[in-house]
């Protein structure tokens, strides 16, 4: 069977959960139905309708008749009493019941949603709204294992958040020639030891403390291990005048 959109925004059963619902069903019978709606799409019962179909039974169902708005609020007072979710779950369900487009269908369904906002769906979800986004960070960029951690309620939102890796720095450039009057150009390019040197010459032959110079060589140094930085630093700092020797350590300190 197909499911409605609003059906996804909360998570299946692992799997041994699911086969220990089907060997129930197929012991004791199905006690709840599966909930579609007119569409025949289910809006709740997913779990119920896969173990059915590891029972080899055929799903009992109800039909469900409302708008999409009425659709929402079935879906998400069902399972918010049934699962019993704590923030960091009750958040990944907004930040995914906010990152439904407006218009979007799910494959297959020819259903056209709303889109909540990120408020909206905090409010509805009763989260903070900077939980819904730590919610959009660790789907985001969080391992597939993080998510699905999160959705079960096992790690906090701060836990998984911490896992995700700190965005790169701006990339090193490298200087081309320029004129006493003009700022330099650069090119961005992979931060090495090669082209924080290319920088430090740059700015000694000219005479300049220019700081767009200042943050690149910031910047790329800040890739090293404070071993390698001492070191390099220390070989460097000859190159510079007193003036930038200064600026440049007062920068980095």
């Amino acid at each position: 069977m197909k499911w409605h959109p609003y059906a996804d925004l909360f998570p299946m059963l692992e799997e041994p959960e699911l086969q220990e619902l089907a060997d129930d069903i197929a012991a004791n019978g199905q006690h709840h139905p599966v909930i579609i709606d007119d569409k025949g799409q289910i809006l709740d019962g997913r779990n119920r309708a896969a173990a059915c179909a590891l029972a080899k039974v055929e799903p009992a169902t109800k039909v469900f008749k409302g708008d999409d708005a009425e659709k929402l609020a079935f879906v998400l007072s069902v399972n918010l009493h049934r699962r019993h979710l704590d923030t960091a779950q009750r958040a990944m369900v907004a930040e995914k019941l906010a990152g439904l487009k407006q218009g979007e269908k799910k494959p297959d369904s020819g259903i056209p949603l709303s889109q909540p906002t990120q408020a909206e769906a905090a409010k509805l979800l009763n989260v903070s709204v900077d939980s819904v986004k730590q919610a959009r960070k660790i789907r985001k960029s969080a391992t597939p294992e993080t998510v699905a951690a999160v959705e079960r309620g096992e790690i906090t939102l701060n836990a998984a958040v911490a896992t995700v890796k700190p965005e790169m720095s701006k990339p090193v450039a490298t200087v081309k020639p320029a004129t006493a009057n003009a700022e330099p150009e650069v090119e961005k390019k992979s931060p090495t030891v090669a082209h924080i040197n290319e920088t430090l010459l740059k700015m000694g032959a000219h005479k300049i403390c220019h700081p767009q110079l200042m943050q690149i060589a910031n910047d790329a140094l800040y890739q090293l291990t404070p071993k390698e930085r001492c070191g390099f630093l220390a070989s460097q700092l000859k190159r510079l005048t007193p003036e930038q020797q200064a600026q440049l350590i007062k920068s980095l300190s």
